[in-house]
């Protein structure tokens, strides 16, 4: 918004200026971010029952999450993601494999909807994929996925003992809220992550706020090492 000539709210000044006068702000942050912040993440944004405040970590943005994200799997591991796709997530996965990034359709002639069947097929065909990747809403495309095709998501993910990230940063930027399922709602027992921001909601693009919520970490030795790499890596 700056760049094309908006002007900065005075609010957003103020939740700047206020923290320089404490001392405090010049120190090191806890490493999975403001304890504050993360309650108020718990309260207004994630979903108590899956998540508690040791599963917030924040993010200088969400695009150092998703390099931490890729750069810490193990090295053989693959995510597969969508296709159309938002370039940060594909850079990321083929920079970590040092190769082209995995993905599964899209299809187009149906709105953008999620080709399950090519993404059961790649998935129950290649070992190496550990995780898959959902942008929901999705960008490029502003589809909304419909609950049917995330709950059979899930599905694929528990049958093949894949872990699962959900994009979810637009979250509150969908025409009619009903229609948005929230992966807190349908995840189960199935350990993932989710991705979520405020800069496109507010808009605050400056404000390099992202964070990820982890959920059921405890019901998986390798998915909760690898998490714990993640802060590890923050840190």
């Amino acid at each position: 918004p700056v760049a094309k000539g908006e002007a900065v709210p005075a609010w957003m000044k103020a939740v700047v200026e206020r923290p320089v006068g404490e001392d405090r702000t010049y120190a090191y942050a806890p490493t999975k971010g403001d304890l504050e912040a993360r309650h108020f993440i718990l309260e207004h944004y994630s979903d108590p029952r899956i998540c508690t405040i040791e599963d917030i970590i924040f993010f200088n943005g969400l695009g150092e999450a998703i390099n931490k994200i890729f750069s810490n799997l193990p090295a053989t591991a693959r995510v597969i993601g969508p296709n159309p796709t938002y370039p940060s997530h594909a850079t990321a996965e083929a920079m970590h494999h040092g190769g082209h990034h995995r993905t599964y359709r899209l299809d187009l002639d149906r709105g953008g909807r999620i080709d399950l069947e090519d993404l059961e097929r790649a998935v129950a065909e290649n070992e190496h994929i550990v995780g898959i990747l959902v942008i929901n809403p999705n960008n490029p495309l502003g589809v909304v996925h419909p609950r049917e095709d995330l709950e059979a998501v899930v599905r694929i993910a528990r049958d093949h003992e894949c872990f699962l990230i959900f994009d979810e940063i637009y979250q509150h930027l969908v025409f009619d809220p009903s229609t948005l399922v929230k992966l807190a709602d349908i995840v189960g027992d199935v350990p993932a992550i989710s991705m979520k921001g405020v800069s496109k909601e507010l808009p605050w693009p400056g404000s390099r706020c992202g964070w990820i919520e982890v959920y059921n970490a405890t019901r998986d030795a390798n998915f909760r090492g690898y998490v714990n790499t993640i802060v590890i890596s923050k840190m």
